[in-house]
């Protein structure tokens, strides 16, 4: 898959806003994007995103979908471990 484009980036982050986690985000969303777009991918992104990590947002989606991408494990699992810390306060 290639970079996460900032037009996808945005309508999974719209989305997320209205619904409160990434997959309904996209569902959401869904309709505006391109028919290029590599939708089962993104899709799958964005469970990774709810399950694994707990969220995102607009300051680490592009650095997380690189990791993702890439299976960058350490930076996937400290994000994770982070993002649970701040949810639990």
């Amino acid at each position: 898959m290639k970079k996460l484009t900032q037009r996808q980036a945005e309508l999974i982050l719209e989305g997320m806003r209205i619904t409160g986690s990434a997959s309904e985000g996209f569902d959401y969303s869904y309709e505006r994007f391109y028919i290029t777009d590599p939708i089962d991918e993104l899709i799958a992104f964005c469970k990774f995103v709810d399950v694994e990590v707990g969220g995102c947002g607009r300051a680490n989606i592009h650095k997380l979908h690189e990791a993702w991408r890439g299976n960058d494990q350490e930076y996937i699992l400290g994000l994770a471990e982070l993002i649970r810390r701040i949810h639990s306060y």
